[in-house]
């Protein structure tokens, strides 16, 4: 009986201390915070609320050139993230499969993360483009 006790005592206060542990960031939301600062660094005139735009591409790929020259074009500030870089792929790749449930899913580029919220395999860039602009002329005034 006794040893039952002693269990049923060291099982209470392993939860106990288990439970005040602070619970810890996985580490996607870690990056996409890591993000949203260098983001801020590179533009420090971005208030707060403002459209926080986050492009993963590859510098070969058309796609990416074209919608960067987009944004480029209407001065609409972004941070790019070279996915020949192995840290920046893995969290492109967990955003999409996170965003489509699915774990194997084709990514065509560029993957854009406006506001935590991603973007993948756009066939119109121009017409993608216009939107986010009009989200940031909305969010500028």
């Amino acid at each position: 009986m006794k040893k039952i006790t002693l269990l049923f005592i060291i099982g209470l206060f392993t939860i106990c201390t288990y439970a005040q542990q602070k619970p810890r960031m996985n580490p996607l939301e870690k990056r996409l915070t890591k993000i949203e600062l260098e983001l801020k660094n590179k533009y420090p005139e971005i208030k707060k609320g403002q459209l926080e735009i986050s492009i993963f591409s590859d510098d070969r790929c058309n796609h990416c050139k074209r919608f960067i020259k987009l944004l480029s074009k209407r001065k609409i500030p972004f941070i790019k993230f070279d996915v020949r870089i192995r840290k920046n792929a893995n969290i492109m790749r967990k955003l999409c499969y996170k965003k489509a449930k699915k774990a194997s899913i084709k990514i065509a580029y560029p993957v854009v993360l406006i506001n935590n919220e991603v973007y993948y395999n756009t066939r119109n860039l121009k017409s993608f483009c216009n939107d986010i602009q009009k989200r940031y002329k909305a969010k500028d005034e």
